[in-house]
């Protein structure tokens, strides 16, 4: 059984997570499939000779979703210092291209860098700066205070467009609003222009209203593109309840609009368009909420796994090697010290020691 973890994209609810779950569950070679709404990520376990990562992939995008397979190859960049000409650099690509699991090294005398990419089950970054050293140059670690975290740039993007559709939404929203209601609350005070009067200009009363909510279908346009998807799959959701709801009462708006225009003023009172404009608004301005909520929430955890160890120290061949968490892989030995944070999951082969559990307890001593 092989064991993998998957990015999904397009949940935005329980019941997203539960389909996707459902989805991959029914394919033939899957032993356990397990789907956190909160990560966005699908944990599968499944037989490698019955399906692949395709066969999983087309089982959630039949479900109405998007599946993203993590990159086996990882992209480093390294200082290299002691360079002074052509040849310098040539030794140093020779050096990495000696080295099983690094892919496309370049080195660039100018700017005294070099990038590869690596494959950390084969390669550690650890051994690629010991084959530099050998070749008789210094590795250098760039400063990475200014880098971002890729997935917290993209939950931000994807904030700031769902602000920005929400602003949209809510500037057309509003009027046809008062358009439709404000004749029934002459109290008020504010009346409607003269020429947007039903009793008097009904065509143009129901006219003015459709405009004003097609604004508002385009930017709330992902609840029909994922809400029909998901039901004719057999796995509707909630964005499925609201393209129902919200695109009976504008078809319904425009067959009243029809009738109108052919001389049937009565429906003037029958208009639904403000009903699929406000719904469709306030349905977005919750989904924002709700994503700016669990952005804070991913940061707070983002910042307690910060407090976790940055490297781990594997015994390779009798040898230790400092390395970055993500370059340790099933089956390393790893070596916690006295008062050190056991930097990942795994069983004790041997010994015992007193190690820092502060990220999990609080507390800030060392525990037997």
């Amino acid at each position: 059984m092989k064991e993998s973890t998957y990015t999904v994209t397009g949940m935005t609810c329980s019941a997203c997570s539960a389909a996707v779950s459902r989805a991959v569950n029914k394919l033939d070679g899957v032993n356990t499939a397990d789907v956190n709404l909160a990560t966005e990520t699908l944990r599968v376990s499944y037989d490698e000779s019955k399906l692949g990562f395709n066969a999983i992939q087309a089982a959630v995008e039949r479900a109405g979703y998007g599946l993203v397979e993590p990159q086996a190859l990882k992209r480093a960049e390294l200082g290299v210092d002691g360079m002074t000409c052509a040849s310098c650099s040539s030794a140093v690509e020779r050096a990495l291209r000696k080295l099983d699991g690094v892919e496309e090294p370049s080195v660039n005398l100018a700017t005294n860098r070099a990038a590869f990419s690596y494959d950390p089950t084969k390669v550690k970054l650890a051994q690629v700066r010991e084959a530099i050293t050998k070749a008789g140059y210094t590795p250098l670690d760039l400063a990475t205070e200014d880098t971002r975290d890729a997935e917290q740039e993209k939950r931000e993007k994807a904030l700031r467009l769902m602000r920005l559709r929400l602003i949209i939404a809510i500037v057309f929203a509003a009027p046809i609003l008062y358009i439709a209601m404000a004749h029934m609350f002459p109290s008020l005070g504010v009346p409607l222009p003269e020429f947007m009067n039903p009793h008097m200009y009904p065509l143009v009363f129901a006219l003015v209203q459709l405009g004003l909510t097609i604004p508002v279908l385009i930017a709330g346009g992902r609840f029909f593109r994922v809400g029909f998807k998901t039901l004719f799959k057999g796995s509707p959701n909630m964005d499925t309840l609201v393209a129902i709801g919200t695109g009976s009462a504008f078809l319904y708006g425009i067959y009243a609009t029809i009738l109108i225009y052919l001389g049937n003023f009565d429906f003037a009172q029958h208009l639904y368009f403000e009903s699929a404009a406000v719904v469709i608004t306030l349905v977005m301005l919750g989904k924002y909420l709700e994503a700016v909520s669990k952005s804070k929430t991913s940061e707070a955890i983002k910042k307690l796994m910060n407090l976790k160890p940055k490297t781990a120290t594997i015994i390779k061949s009798g040898v230790e090697l400092e390395v970055s968490l993500d370059e340790v892989v099933v089956g390393d030995v790893v070596l916690v010290r006295p008062g050190g944070a056991i930097p990942v999951d795994g069983i004790v082969a041997d010994g015992a020691s007193s190690v820092d559990e502060s990220m999990l307890t609080g507390e800030s001593l060392p525990v037997e």
